[in-house]
């Protein structure tokens, strides 16, 4: 997310969020592999290991919960 929560902040000039995405769309467009679901790596992941995607066992490795903390 460009200038989103985590990103650099641009203390109102919300030009540089514009040049921050240009610059990510232009890295982006000068890559040999842009998808991952076309990622060879990653193709041989799921046939080795996890299946197919969205496997159970895809789930149980790759995906986060969030819950609460609570202070000690």
């Amino acid at each position: 997310c460009v200038g989103g929560g985590g990103q650099p902040y641009h203390h109102g000039d919300f030009g540089i969020i514009e040049k921050r995405a240009a610059g990510l769309t232009s890295i982006d467009q000068g890559k040999d592999l842009r998808k991952s679901h076309e990622n060879p790596y990653i193709k041989e992941l799921y046939e080795k290991h996890l299946g197919k995607p969205m496997s159970h066992k895809a789930h149980d490795l790759l995906h986060t919960e969030y819950f609460p903390k609570h202070k000690m």
